[in-house]
């Protein structure tokens, strides 16, 4: 059967279209403009004795210090605002050197009367991110080590109440759930994330990483006075999306690093903890959150949450701590030039500096009374810092109306310019908000062509802004294009900058004659559904050009968005895919024979099996009265962050079968090519595992090849010993050179069938050859005996070959009746021709004969041995096509325990056996099963309740999708259940009635075709 169909094609076509949009992912980020902190000298790491120490040996607590001053660290002398550094998966503690050292060159610079000690955990580079258990024992370290930190500051006279803690990537979410450990409120004032997944993991691997999330313990107590400062990376960090990052709580701040002012870069998953952009931001905020009467970090939380969406959001560029002298009239200081220009929309440009101070005015009434003023009300507070290719530049936009309607007295807007050797430019433009608010509907997804916008802006005009009312999912990918058109000025400069008003996720693309690149217009987040405020594009332009705006649907840009937040879900979604080919085997089993797996796929893998019901229960099941009693569906996951869509489901399922199908085509190939690699790893896999060298790990190999019970011995023997996950990884080795042991058997069952056939041939042949020698001798000698008597020809050709005895009577009979007076020579002569022509008759008599016995022999013994021949042919099929789906199932149940072999491997020096292990159950289960798998022929046809099983196995499909998409190690136990009820079933279910094996009918009807030709052919 052609293992090609049209629904094949189509999910082949959405695996390209995967690859495609992986390719874009891994390609799709912009150019690194981090600068790289340095340490200005030797950093050292002084270690702290831990009374968790002895719990676990495998942490380690350090202080952070350089040069001259490790000395007095070396003496446990700490006199400033302790902060501690929690590493993330496979962190370093040494990764606080970047933040720790430039507080330090800070402190030393500014001379300011308090400095910060900066502290970090060793947790051995575990995999926090990927093995949930680990998590509570890191948790339980930092605890005590908080404690140990401020007891080192007993003997001070102001010593700290409170620390500062920083955490990245899980580190964060260790930091985070450690707010409903301690018993004081305040004991943490600044909690600073990096890259950590706060509101959830983007794959649960585990049952306790589920846990450490949902727990009672996860959601901190609303007494707890902490200011939570949540840092993403956007889009460069491939691992973590931002939206992960983002908590909606009342003393929390989540921002995106290309929204934070004088920063505006976007970093990776590591660089965010060494970029000098960021890392001078977050030490402004730190140093600008000291009380200065105490020394410490401000117990005042409005406070702290203000200075660091100063430092973090909205920086207009004045201190912070000097806030509250804008708030009042100040007095104006007439010394300098003072200049008013009448125009709406002009430059003013100062290109060697300023020697006096310069007072512009912008009139507010068209014609405003000449009166000296002496007092004015600040408006620098309401400017901001904004992003700058080239210079330093400070955007202020202010609704006049809205001012003369507030305060009627006041006649002009005045900027002033101190002195200075910089250059300084001035750019006004006083414009009517309609005609530069400009509403953009979206090119839609069938349109790819460039959508003009704005043909050409209007002359010297500064700010536009595009509102998107359509941009609201995380999926939308577009391009904006600014092109000048003319420009008076050979050098120019404009930008973009997407501002997203339901979170701190704001990003900046600047257009100059050497970056010509589009903005890229996508989101980090979606809008929330109680959110009605549209995203806007405000354009920052070259008052000296004008532009042309326009804007195009990324296709390629759509299929990465597709790719970056979705990949995760296509594990479960394969295992479905199999668990549906496995139901369709099942259902071929019924008929006495199992479907190969492509066939499977083409016509049982249909999306309308599943995910009809998958919808149906999701809803069900998301009902708040069912929360008590059953886990939220993981769809509701995706629907409170807004990254749900209609065709999404659609789209996973029928892409994984492409997958599957791909996978399967690469197991066919490797069953021929890769049997000796798979041998070699098992191999190495096994002397690092029992420490034995190479040669005594291949006798051991062979042994577990031959003896399934040795195997499945040695497989749970690894579960007690080591790990569940490493037994899974060995096991799946041993059932791939099983598969590849009975497909080396299928070959040979063919090869002697073929061998046979092809010896029967031969006979045939052979039998022909002599009969044709015997008609054509027969026909010689009747040549002969028709010169002699024509009358003898005639009878005997009247009389036919039909009856050859007769013949010979008929003869003898005509010979009575010749003329009496015949010679004796004569009939002496003629008596010994009919005895010769009796003889020939006789030997071709005899060789028909021969012949027909032997077709009727060999036809007979064909037939009786070819059912036996077919059977075990087609059990070579069956067993080969059913094992192929378990090993498939069975390597995604070992990848899901990968992460369980990691740490029990990096972790193999502090133990032998990995506690507690997550792997055991699925390990010991299957390594049981693995007994009866490989020593038994299964699959058996003549089983009863296969439809039974049948129907099992697609609740385990529709299960696996409603509550294992997000939450995988709940896949983990489902997949482990579907192989311990097929081996049950294979074992103990009853015979059907009928245990007749069906022959193969389609190969039974060839050979009796192949021999009635052969026989009509001879007749």
């Amino acid at each position: 059967m052609n293992p090609i169909s049209g629904f094949i094609v189509i999910s082949l076509i959405l695996v390209m279209g995967y690859g495609i949009g992986l390719l874009n992912f891994l390609n799709d980020f912009v150019e690194d403009k981090c600068e790289m902190t340095y340490m200005f000298e030797y950093p050292q790491f002084v270690k702290i004795s831990n009374k968790a120490d002895k719990l676990f040996p495998k942490y380690g607590l350090y202080a952070y210090s350089e040069g001259r001053l490790t000395a007095r660290t070396r003496s446990m002398y700490f006199d400033g605002i302790p902060v501690l550094f929690i590493p993330g998966n496979a962190g370093s503690y040494k990764q606080v050197r970047s933040l720790s050292s430039v507080a330090l060159r800070i402190a030393l610079n500014s001379k300011t009367p308090f400095h910060f000690d900066y502290y970090t955990i060793d947790f051995n580079d575990e995999l926090s991110g990927l093995y949930g258990p680990v998590l509570y024992d890191q948790l339980n370290y930092v605890n005590s080590s908080i404690y140990r930190i401020l007891e080192l500051y007993n003997e001070r006279k102001t010593k700290p109440t409170s620390i500062i803690l920083v955490g990245h990537s899980m580190g964060g979410v260790i930091a985070r759930n450690l707010l409903s450990q301690i018993s004081n409120p305040h004991l943490i004032s600044v909690l600073i994330t990096q890259a950590a997944p706060l509101k959830r993991a983007p794959i649960l691997l585990d049952y306790h990483m589920h846990m450490f999330y949902e727990s009672n313990a996860w959601k901190a107590s609303e007494s707890v006075d902490t200011t939570i400062i949540s840092i993403s990376g956007g889009y460069s960090d491939f691992l973590i999306p931002s939206y992960l990052t983002d908590l909606q709580e009342n003393n929390s701040l989540s921002v995106v690093t290309t929204n934070i002012p004088r920063c505006w870069v976007e970093t990776n998953h590591i660089q965010i903890i060494w970029c000098k952009q960021l890392i001078l931001a977050v030490n402004r905020a730190l140093f600008d959150s000291v009380d200065l009467k105490t020394k410490q970090i401000s117990s005042n939380s409005t406070y702290r949450k203000m200075v660091f969406q100063h430092h973090m959001t909205n920086h207009s560029g004045i201190k912070i701590r000097n806030r509250d002298n804008y708030l009042e009239m100040m007095k104006i200081d007439y010394r300098g030039q003072w200049i008013e220009n009448i125009l709406r929309q002009y430059s003013v440009e100062f290109l060697k500096g300023l020697k006096e101070p310069h007072w512009h005015m912008v009139r507010l009434v068209n014609l405003p009374a000449h009166e000296m003023f002496t007092e004015a009300i600040h408006l620098t507070q309401s400017s901001r810092i904004w992003p700058s290719a080239r210079y330093k530049r400070r955007y202020f936009e202010i609704n006049m109306n809205e001012l003369r309607k507030n305060h009627s007295e006041l006649t002009h807007i005045v900027f002033r310019a101190l002195p200075t050797r910089e250059p300084v430019v001035f750019h006004v433009d006083v414009y009517d908000s309609t005609e530069r608010k400009i509403t953009v509907d979206l090119p839609k997804w069938w349109y790819l062509s460039r959508q003009i916008i704005l043909e050409k802006t209007a002359e010297k005009a500064v700010n536009y802004e595009l509102i998107l009312p359509q941009l609201e999912h995380i999926i939308q990918y577009y391009h904006l294009y600014l092109e000048p058109k003319d420009c008076a000025t050979e050098h120019n400069h404009a930008s973009a900058s997407l501002i997203v008003p339901w979170s701190n996720q704001n990003h900046h693309k600047y257009f100059t004659n050497t970056e010509k690149g589009p903005l890229k217009v996508r989101l980090y987040s979606s809008r929330p559904l109680n959110n009605s405020h549209p995203a806007i594009i405000k354009l920052t332009l070259e008052p000296s050009c004008t532009y042309q705006i326009s804007i195009q649907l990324s296709v390629m840009g759509r299929l990465g968005q597709l790719t970056r937040f979705y990949t995760p879900f296509l594990l479960t979604n394969v295992a479905v895919v199999v668990l549906v080919s496995l139901k369709f085997q099942l259902r071929s089993l019924q008929k006495g024979h199992c479907s190969i797996l492509f066939t499977a796929l083409k016509e049982g893998a249909k999306p309308y099996y599943v995910l009809p019901f998958v919808k149906i229960f999701s809803k069900i099941f998301s009902e708040e009265k069912l929360q008590n009693f059953l886990p939220k569906p993981d769809n509701v996951y995706l629907v409170e962050e807004g990254t749900d869509f209609f065709l999404l489901p659609f789209l996973l399922f029928v892409g994984s079968v492409g997958i599957v199908w791909l996978l399967a085509v690469i197991l066919t190939i490797s069953l021929i090519t890769l049997e000796s690699t798979v041998h070699r790893a098992a191999l190495k896999l096994l002397a690092r595992t029992v420490s034995f060298n190479m040669v005594w790990s291949d006798y051991l190999m062979s042994a577990l090849h031959k003896v399934p019970l040795f195997v499945a011995g040695v497989l749970i023997l690894l579960c007690f010993s080591t790990c569940g996950g490493l037994a899974l990884l060995f096991g799946s080795s041993i059932l791939f050179l099983e598969v590849k042991k009975k497909s080396e058997s299928k070959e040979t069952v063919e090869e002697k069938s073929s061998e046979e056939s092809k010896v029967t041939d031969e006979h045939v042949e052979d039998v022909k050859t002599v009969l044709q020698k015997d008609e054509q001798d027969e026909i010689h000698e009747r040549e002969e005996k028709t010169d002699d008597n024509k009358n003898e020809h005639k009878a005997i050709t009247q009389i036919g070959d039909s009856d050859i005895t007769h013949t010979e009577k008929l003869i003898v009979d005509d010979h009575k009746n010749e003329d009496v007076t015949r010679g004796d020579n004569v009939a002496k002569a003629e008596e010994n021709k009919v005895n010769k022509r009796k003889s020939n008759s006789n030997k071709e008599t005899k060789n028909e004969n021969e012949l027909e016995n032997f077709q009727n022999n060999e036809s007979k013994e064909h037939y009786e041995n070819k059912p036996k021949e077919v059977n075990e042919l087609s059990h070579c099929y069956n067993s080969i096509f059913f094992h192929t789906t378990l090993f498939f199932i069975w390597c995604i149940i070992a990848l899901i325990n990968v992460p369980a072999v990691l740490t029990w491997a990096h972790n193999f020096k502090f133990s032998h056996t990995l506690t507690p292990d997550d792997s055991f159950i699925p390990g010991l289960a299957l390594s049981i099963c693995a007994l009866p798998l490989w020593h038994f022929d299964f699959p058996k046809t003549n089983r009863k309740w296969l439809d039974k099983l049948e129907i099992f196995v697609l609740i385990i499909a529709i299960i696996s999708l409603i509550f294992a998409s997000i939450s995988v190690y709940r896949l983990n136990y489902l997949l482990s259940l579907t192989i311990i009820i097929i081996t049950l079933h294979q074992m103990f279910a009853p015979e059907t009635p009928d245990s007749r094996i069906e022959t193969d009918d389609e190969d039974v009807t060839k050979t009796r075709e192949k021999y009635e030709d052969v026989k009509t052919k001879l007749d």
